[in-house]
């Protein structure tokens, strides 16, 4: 840490330098805000610009903590400010007839709306921090935000060919073909003159800011050619600064004519500004103070930030001045010089004032066209670089590989040409709504990821060969959509569709796994209750996987462990929209595999119900006891014990030592092992009557790779490894078949496991 001395050295160089690249920006951009006013208003402009300046650098400071971002006047809110100014000088009367504003002072009260403005939006900034939303104003689109950019751009050029050819202000550059005949052009020249000093190498102006160079220099050629050229008309310079303190401006002035009707009018042409302002105001010192973060290599709280910005402009609106943002082009050059704390801006402020106060009586000797030539280059360094890019990289013969691209470089054109048409409050408007249906367009895509039907969308379970050939026949009545992504109004109906598309080729009983869903709204929801009314009306049935009921998490020792936040969020809603109710709440699974197990069973059963093929018994219809006879399962008795699981009893537990192999007579059980750790479990199959486990532990004797829970009362035969041991010395036949049936079961569990590697990879 540098000792204190040399931190506040550094503070007060970082102040110099942010004070005198400030205060050139300030005044153009203030100029920017007052241009609808008209030339006698420059002056005022000039301040305005600066009395932002010193007060968003003053004001913000006890909110702000240690941030070092630098606040001053941006282009895009001047010019909404100026827009709305003009508004104000545009509109003579109501609808009514109502005059709107006196002709004597409609100047000052376009002033003082434009400043209500401000000081709505600071009020705007300062609620969204204070509620801890700093981070909300993030989700504008960038290409709104660019296309407002450039537009903001062009009009600050092309606003600058009036005072460049000392010709009064017109409403569009199209009345230029009429006035040329007017035009001045030797009034070009020192606006010319500084826009080219801007142009001049850094090791040329060995650390002066190019801005002072510019100003200075295109200053001194005026001079010069009213010395030499003292009858040429090379436009005016700017008035003396207006007798205009700081002061709370917007009290001082007369609002003796208002009406209701007339409040009412001008509350609502300022609000759709400042709610502009408080947007682009708050995205670009956000936007800065990320640039700044990482490269001070700390992290800032927008939401502070935020509350602050907006009292700085809520202080600013109050003495007159223009709406404030944070950015770089002031706050890198502090950097550079040495500033290391938060009250170089303090410093800054001052030195402003203090200029302000000394050489106020030099302001009148700057020339209109010199400021123009400053604006004109910051015009034309305003242009978004991002856009820019896009349009470089854009080929029109592969729009098809580009359709991104076309779309941000349509939303981009369109706010463009909104602002051009109309104005810039309207284009941010109109490109933040043309975003949003272009957003819920896109999200309006298939949510299908995938969709199985028959053998692939079986069940992980170890099936019975009378079982498998059931599903084999009749399983394409059974499919499992995959679904991803947002499931909300603009996706639903498709959904919709592509389920009665599948219904209507046979499919009764349907899954929908919503692992991959990240959102469900209230409409999306309920059409879900409809979509089971509709299967339930041929006999089918819904079940949904990943969406738990609500309330069903049950223990992390238990088999159901390790529920998603996001899945209790999606159960909320669907709790909330009725689709619980019409679904039925034993129709929602932890997991697709136990939705596919239930609806297996019930079309077992409806098979069967029909005359479908049985097997014996169950555990006689089993790949394991295939080939035995009669007298083998006599025989079998006296090596096998017979044992009974209630629900929800652990039959084996994944890490213990075991050496028995269970064979399952009667009742459902499913397997599970744990991830990671002891607290996350993943369920892998059901068993059925017929099924075989535990065999590899009776092969190798080591210890168990998985639990076994049964899921309704079980009835199991086991053989330990002592037991098998004497049924092959004094019944090798039994046991060699036995061995012989556990080889085809294992050959089928492995076929069926490469069938599963090949279906993900697809």
């Amino acid at each position: 840490m540098l000792p204190d001395g040399r931190r506040w050295r550094g503070d007060l160089l970082g102040a110099i330098a942010a004070a005198v690249v400030s205060l050139p920006i300030s005044m153009t951009y203030g100029v920017i805000a007052f241009a609808p006013l008209g030339e006698g208003y420059v002056s005022a402009g000039l301040l305005a610009g600066i009395y932002g300046a010193i007060c968003a650098s003053l004001f913000t400071l006890p909110l702000r903590g240690r941030s070092l971002l630098a606040l001053g006047p941006r282009p895009g809110t001047s010019l909404i400010f100026g827009s709305l100014v003009a508004q104000v000088l545009t509109t003579q009367a109501l609808a009514s007839g109502t005059l709107l504003v006196p002709e004597t002072a409609r100047a000052s009260m376009a002033i003082a709306l434009g400043c209500c403005a401000v000081a709505l939006a600071g009020l705007m900034q300062f609620a969204v921090g204070a509620l801890r939303g700093g981070s909300i104003v993030k989700y504008v689109p960038y290409p709104v935000v660019s296309g407002f950019i450039n537009a903001s751009a062009l009009f600050i050029i092309l606003g600058q060919v009036w005072p460049l050819l000392d010709l009064p202000r017109q409403g569009t550059v199209l009345a230029l073909a009429d006035m040329w005949r007017e035009a001045r052009p030797l009034a070009l020249i020192p606006g010319l003159a500084a826009f080219g000093l801007m142009f001049l190498p850094p090791r040329w102006l060995r650390g002066v800011p190019p801005l002072v160079v510019a100003l200075v220099g295109g200053t001194l050629v005026y001079h010069g050619m009213h010395w030499a050229l003292p009858d040429a008309a090379i436009g005016a310079t700017l008035h003396h600064l207006p007798n205009w303190h700081p002061g709370l401006f917007i009290f001082q002035v007369d609002y003796s004519f208002l009406t209701p009707e007339i409040a009412l009018h001008l509350f609502l042409l300022i609000l759709p500004a400042s709610f502009s302002m408080a947007l682009l105001a708050s995205l670009d010192s956000l936007i800065s103070l990320t640039v700044l973060d990482d490269m001070l290599g700390r992290r800032s709280d927008p939401s502070r930030e935020l509350a602050s910005y907006g009292i700085g402009n809520l202080a600013t609106a109050l003495v007159g001045g223009v709406m404030t943002a944070g950015g770089m082009n002031r706050t890198r050059p502090a950097l550079y010089a040495g500033a290391t704390t938060p009250r170089y801006h303090v410093m800054a402020a001052l030195l402003m004032l203090l200029v302000l106060a000394l050489l106020s009586d030099f302001i009148s000797l700057i020339p209109h066209a010199v400021i123009a030539g400053l604006i004109l280059w910051l015009g034309f360094g305003l242009f978004d670089q991002w856009s820019l890019a896009l349009l470089r990289r854009f080929r029109p013969r592969r729009i098809a590989a580009q359709a991104d691209a076309a779309i941000d470089l349509g939303i981009i054109v369109a706010v463009i040409g909104v602002a051009v048409l109309f104005d810039l409050v309207m284009a941010v408007g109109a490109g933040v709504a043309l975003s949003v249906a272009i957003f819920v367009l896109r999200m309006s895509r298939s949510v299908v990821r995938n969709a199985t039907r028959g053998p692939r969308a079986r069940e992980q379970k170890f099936l019975s060969e009378a079982r498998r050939e059931i599903l084999s026949q009749h399983g394409d009545r059974i499919a499992v959509l995959t679904l991803e992504g947002a499931l909300f109004f603009g996706t639903i109906d498709n959904l919709e569709r592509r389920i009665e598309a599948l219904v209507g080729d046979g499919v009764r009983y349907l899954v929908l796994d919503m692992k991959r869903v990240t959102y469900v709204d209230l409409t999306a929801a309920r059409v879900l209750g409809n979509v089971q009314k509709g299967l339930g009306a041929r006999g089918g049935l819904l079940t949904v996987s990943y969406v738990p009921r609500p309330g069903d998490f049950v223990a992390l020792d238990k088999p159901r462990s390790g529920i998603s936040r996001n899945a209790q969020r999606l159960a909320a809603v669907v709790e909330a929209s009725g689709a619980l109710a019409a679904i039925g709440p034993t129709r929602f699974f932890p997991d697709t595999d136990s939705a596919l197990a239930q609806l297996e069973e019930r079309l077992i059963g409806d098979m069967l119900g029909r005359g479908a093929p049985s097997w014996r018994r169950g555990a006689l219809g089993a790949t394991l006891l295939k080939d035995l006879s009669p007298a083998d399962f006599t025989q079998l008795r006296g090596y096998v014990h017979r044992e009974i699981f209630a629900p929800q009893e652990v039959i084996c537990r994944q890490g213990d030592t075991g050496s028995s192999a269970y064979f399952i007579h009667h009742g459902r059980a499913e397997v599970f092992i744990r991830l990671g750790g002891a607290r996350q479990t993943k369920r892998l199959h059901t068993l059925t009557p017929g099924a075989l486990f535990g065999e590899i532990s009776l092969l190798d004797g080591k210890a168990r790779t998985a639990s076994v829970i049964a899921q309704t009362p079980v009835v199991c035969y086991s053989i330990d490894r002592d037991g098998f041991a004497r049924l092959r010395t004094e019944h090798p036949e039994i046991a060699g078949r036995l061995l012989q049936n556990l080889c085809i079961i294992l050959s089928q569990r492995l076929r069926d496991a490469n069938d599963l590697i090949v279906e993900l990879e697809a």
